[in-house]
Formats: structure tokens, C-alpha cells, sequence
């Protein structure tokens, strides 16, 4: 399903590929480990972010965790040393607090509308061609299909009605033009 090169492919041609990629190679492991390596990237890059800012700090990794133990511990020794232990103490909490609420979980969140989004397209076209293949006329198949798209992007019924028909004439034309 390649292009030629220097060609550039429209969003509807792309997105036909892959429901195609996906008819071809449906599996329903596949959904699941597609979700799976998602969410093991966005905690991959979540440590990799704190370990970046842990090197940044001059703190170690279990500062955010381990900083009111290392405080306690302190608790004999002098003034100064209490205040600068539990100085790293409060900023290794906040800035885990801040990355886990300011990067990663929005990050996080997106990664999972994407995924969600997808998942609800390909329901879409399963139920379609689920339809269609149990002998449902195509108009009343596309109808099922419509029903199965979400709420907040299905398109009207006279959307999908005027859709078809003009893809009718337009494959009636193509039809006249080649014979």
C-alpha cells in the first residue's frame, strides 16, 4: 500500500490503509499489546524525565520517596543539616508531583484518547462488515455502522444518506466514463 515517491497521500487514503493493514492482520491480541507498549513507553518516558531532573538536582532518585525517612534519620544532628534534608525532602516531592501531574499525566491521558479513538474506529468497521457479512442489505449495514461510531462524531443520518448517494453517482460516472 505504498505511494510513489515524492507523492503525498490525503488523510482518507491513509486512513484506508489502515483499516486495510487491520483487516488483513486482525488479531484481538494485537489491540491489547498495541495498548500495552503505550503505556510502557509513557511510564519509560516518565522515569527517564525524572531521572534527567534527579541528575539536574544533584538528588538521588529516591529523594521524592525516601526524603522524610532520610529527614528522620537527621533528626539528632544539627539544625542546618535537619533544614537541608528536609529542604531536598520538599523539592524532590513537588517536582514528583509536578512531573506526575504537569507532563506525565497529561501525556498519559492523550496516549490513552488516541488509543480509544482508534479502538472505537475499528469497532465501527467491525460492526459494519459484520453486518454486511451476514447478509444485511449494504444501505442498512452502513446504517448499523453509523449507530456504532460515538456519539460526539457520528454523523447525521441525512449526512450518511447524502454521503452515499453521491458516492453512487460518482461510481455511475467512472462507470460511464470506462465503457
Amino acid at each position: 500500500m505504498g505511494s510513489p515517491a515524492g507523492t503525498r497521500r490525503s488523510p482518507i487514503a491513509l486512513r484506508y490503509d489502515d483499516a486495510h493493514n487491520w483487516l488483513i492482520g486482525s488479531d484481538p491480541g494485537l489491540l491489547r499489546l498495541r495498548m500495552a507498549v503505550r503505556t510502557t513507553a509513557a511510564l519509560a518516558c516518565s522515569l527517564v524525565v525524572l531521572s534527567l531532573l534527579t541528575k539536574a538536582t544533584g538528588q538521588p532518585l529516591t529523594v521524592a520517596l525516601l526524603g522524610v525517612v532520610i529527614t528522620m534519620g537527621a533528626l539528632g544532628g544539627p539544625p542546618e543539616e535537619i533544614g537541608h534534608k528536609v529542604a531536598a525532602a520538599l523539592v524532590g516531592t513537588f517536582l514528583g508531583i509536578l512531573l506526575c501531574y504537569g507532563l506525565v499525566g497529561p501525556i498519559a491521558s492523550n496516549m490513552s484518547k488516541a488509543a480509544e479513538d482508534e479502538r472505537a474506529y475499528y469497532y465501527a468497521l467491525r460492526v459494519l462488515m459484520l453486518a454486511f457479512i451476514k447478509g444485511t442489505s449494504p444501505l442498512l449495514a452502513i446504517e448499523i455502522g453509523r449507530r456504532a461510531v460515538p456519539g460526539h462524531v457520528r454523523p447525521s443520518f441525512q449526512e450518511v444518506e447524502k454521503a452515499c448517494r453521491s458516492a453512487v453517482a460518482a461510481g455511475k460516472g467512472t462507470q460511464a466514463a470506462a465503457a
